[in-house]
């Protein structure tokens, strides 16, 4: 059944102004219902308001947009999470400038999507009731609609004034003639629909437009918008209707400077820049720049409901315990997320080290089970004096060890192996790998910390340790020069499933108690009281009277422990 060009047309003209509150709702839809946003979209919740326009999908005017809505949620996301005030560090895996760049490219990307599902949901309502990829089977409806944008008495900007109906106009021209392939040129020259272009910029029913500036200034901004549905000069979303005239102007769709002095200078100022101000740019703002605004103002609102920070915070503040390491463990749906998505740029792959997971909580819970050593992962470098730096479990008796590095102070190794049996888990900082068991204090601007603290003064009694966190700032030696300490902010604590069968420590006769593990001040945490010097003893009784001996430190072991002699106790009985 053949559609009468003139009901198309008014059907055309009823075509209202996109809303921008409803596609930030079905874009916000769409986004959760991506695989990429799997791992964390149980923690956003969309409002009454975004249901009600029934977004499951990412299919808009009949087209997939899946890849491009993907873009578009992992880089919103991004930008939001970057923006994040928590104190564990999560803003830091996502560079939010970068994202931002991505979020306004892909946002015009989607627009002729949007629009042309905006024109579907409006043509329905119509007299027509068919979709314009439907319509655009009709070949005589297709070529009457044509001449009739060419025709002499029609020209939407001069005649109703009317940039909505224009640029749907323009829009449903261009996906005539190419369908779901229409691609958005950066140079007008190229749109199929340039000579209607052309003819509605070359009538005007008032010959006074020509030597009036304002009213040019009117007729190039209602020009400018009606054009930005078809072609983009920048390709990003938050184009200015200053670019999109310049490229008018350089096509020669704009203004003919051979007509008149007005016409020469306002084309002269289109192509430097000054024909808009700041203020006509606000006024005659194209649609994707509209829509990129309000979704920036969204991801900034700082009300407790808002969408994308309420989702964060609920997703970074995430917990669960873990007995393993008896640890509080946030936001794992959070990285697993980020490794999900690692392959965009502006995700932090810097913060994503193999086989470990971030470690977002700092609280540890009272230790529970089999004791936690203090110790360090072979291949831990320790500063020495005999042969620079050296790996931990290949320190000998007599090797000086750097105890301080401003002024330089050096302690002597004691003949004390301290090799113990590895815990299931090992810890790291800022992505540089596990290295250190949770009880081990390190030196900090405030202080002795460990991560788990119970576990440090269970070796060492006597020692004064406070919980290890992020934002605390640690010490190492600088690179350099190893005279003098810079600090290092934590930003992330990691944890890594050991595959470790020992770790090391280190035992001083001489010096402070303090030594550098892979350039951190860390404490010498091993008890006075030493395997070596009490086995040495034990061997000058015989074999019977040894085991009584070490019967007899078993019924004392509850007074061992308060002076850090419990762990020697265990080792003694496994010697």
């Amino acid at each position: 059944m053949a559609i009468d060009v003139d009901k198309f047309l008014a059907d055309v003209s009823n075509v209202s102004a996109l809303s921008i509150d409803e596609y930030s709702s079905r874009l916000r839809a769409a986004i959760l219902a991506t695989p990429r946003m799997g791992k964390v979209s149980s923690f956003f919740q969309l409002s009454d308001g975004d249901k009600k326009y029934g977004q499951n999908d990412c299919t808009f005017g009949g087209v997939d947009c899946k890849d491009m809505v993907t873009r578009l949620g992992i880089a919103t996301a991004s930008v939001v999470l970057s923006k994040l005030g928590d104190a564990r560090g999560f803003n830091g895996l996502a560079d939010g400038a970068e994202a931002a760049k991505v979020r306004d490219a892909t946002m015009q990307e989607l627009m002729p999507w949007l629009f042309l599902d905006h024109i579907n949901r409006a043509l329905a309502q119509g007299s027509v009731k068919l979709s314009l990829a439907d319509i655009r089977k009709d070949d005589a409806l297709v070529l009457d609609f044509k001449k009739t944008l060419s025709s002499a008495a029609f020209n939407p900007i001069t005649g109703r004034e009317d940039h909505h109906y224009a640029e749907t106009l323009l829009f449903i021209y261009e996906f005539f003639e190419a369908g779901a392939d229409m691609k958005i040129p950066t140079d007008p020259s190229q749109l199929k629909s340039k000579e209607v272009l052309a003819h509605w910029s070359a009538t005007h029913p008032d010959n006074s437009y020509k030597t009036d500036v304002k009213l040019l200034k009117k007729f190039a901004g209602l020009l400018g918008r009606s054009s930005a549905t078809v072609f983009n000069p920048t390709r990003l979303a938050s184009a200015e209707i200053s670019s999109y005239l310049r490229q008018l102007q350089i096509a020669g769709l704009l203004f003919k400077p051979d007509i008149s002095d007005t016409m020469k200078q306002s084309a002269e100022a289109v192509l430097d820049g000054t024909f808009f101000d700041a203020e006509y740019n606000k006024a005659y703002q194209v649609q994707g720049h509209t829509l990129l605004n309000s979704w920036q103002e969204q991801i900034d609102d700082a009300t407790p409901s808002n969408f994308w920070r309420v989702g964060w915070t609920s997703a970074t503040s995430d917990h669960k315990y873990d007995a393993m390491t008896a640890a509080d463990w946030y936001g794992d749906k959070v990285f697993q997320w980020v490794n999900e998505n690692s392959d965009y740029n502006f995700i932090k792959k810097d913060h994503i080290v193999a086989k470990v997971e971030l470690y977002g909580g700092t609280r540890i819970n009272p230790h529970t089970g089999d004791p936690i050593p203090t110790c360090f992962a072979p291949g831990t470098q320790i500063m020495t004096f005999n042969f620079g730096t050296t790996a931990i479990e290949e320190l000998r008796e007599g090797t000086q060890v750097l105890t301080r590095a401003d002024p330089q102070q050096w302690g002597i190794c004691s003949s004390e192996t301290v090799k113990l049996p590895c815990p299931e888990r090992l810890f790291g900082i800022n992505g540089e790998g596990a290295f250190f068991t949770a009880g081990h204090p390190f030196f900090t601007t405030t202080g002795l910390r460990a991560i788990d603290p119970e576990a440090a003064r269970r070796e060492n009694p006597w020692i004064e340790v406070g919980t290890l966190k992020i934002g605390h700032q640690l010490l190492r030696v600088r690179q350099d020069d190893t005279s003098s300490y810079e600090t290092v902010e934590i930003r992330t604590i990691e944890a890594l499933k050991s595959e470790h069968q020992f770790v090391y420590g280190v035992h001083l006769r001489e010096g402070l108690r303090s030594y550098h593990a892979n350039g951190y001040l860390v404490a010498l945490n091993y008890p006075e009281i030493t395997v070596a010097s009490v086995a040495q003893a034990l061997q000058s009784f015989p074999p019977q009277q040894r085991l009584g001996l070490l019967a007899g430190l078993r019924e004392l072991a509850p007074l061992l422990q308060r002076f850090g002699g419990s762990t020697v106790l265990e080792l003694l009985e496994r010697e």
